[in-house]
């Protein structure tokens, strides 16, 4: 089971929707998207939006994934040496949380470890337009544990409460998966398809988004 999906604005992008190395860094942490959950086998995760000190982090989730999961994620394989570029990973951690929004899941396998991102989400605001585009990649030993589902439910909360009137998502037609997933979003969706890539629109008025 591979719950990625990847960017409809450029196949192998680099990550600059939705964060910013400037003005960003000076924005208060929105402590209010900071929320524990517990995934399917009963282990408790953080999940959280991105600061600017989780790109130690950020390298290891990289270093995790699979030719598998980065070709889903990316609709190519984007190496790891571009994907832990220093300045990609300052920019993907210098969220700016007002255009858009990075999600991550920390766990900690034991107290005395330190802690590991699992997964991530992105939010990621259309310029000009009450639109904005997800995407979710999630480390390969932690698929099927409902980490995919719920980071997008948060980041459909997170959608609403920023005033979005839809969310995008651009799924390779292989990628059974995330199509399943994004399914359970809402009962109306709309899905496009073009050269083996799933483009699916949904309203967030349609989500049933629970406040916690």
């Amino acid at each position: 089971m591979t719950a990625n999906t990847g960017s409809c604005a450029d196949r192998q992008p680099e990550p600059g929707h939705g964060v910013s190395t400037g003005e960003g860094l000076r924005r208060r942490y929105p402590t209010e998207h900071a929320r524990p959950w517990r995934m399917r086998d009963g282990s408790r995760v953080m999940i959280r939006p991105i600061r600017p000190s989780d790109e130690r982090l950020l390298l290891g989730f990289h270093q995790t994934l699979s030719d598998r999961t980065v070709y889903m994620r990316y609709f190519g394989q984007l190496k790891l040496r571009s994907r832990i570029a220093p300045a990609r990973l300052a920019k993907v951690c210098a969220a700016e949380y007002k255009n858009g929004m990075v999600l991550v899941v920390e766990w900690r396998p034991f107290r005395y470890k330190a802690p590991q991102i699992i997964g991530v989400g992105r939010l990621s605001r259309i310029s000009g337009a009450r639109e904005a585009e997800v995407a979710v990649v999630i480390a390969d030993n932690y698929h099927g544990l409902g980490l995919g589902s719920e980071l997008l439910r948060r980041l459909a909360r997170i959608a609403r409460d920023y005033d979005i009137e839809r969310i995008v998502a651009c799924i390779l037609s292989e990628n059974h998966a995330f199509q399943h997933i994004f399914r359970k979003l809402a009962p109306q969706i709309d899905w496009k398809v073009e050269e083996g890539v799933i483009t699916a629109t949904v309203s967030v008025a349609d989500i049933e988004v629970r406040d916690d």
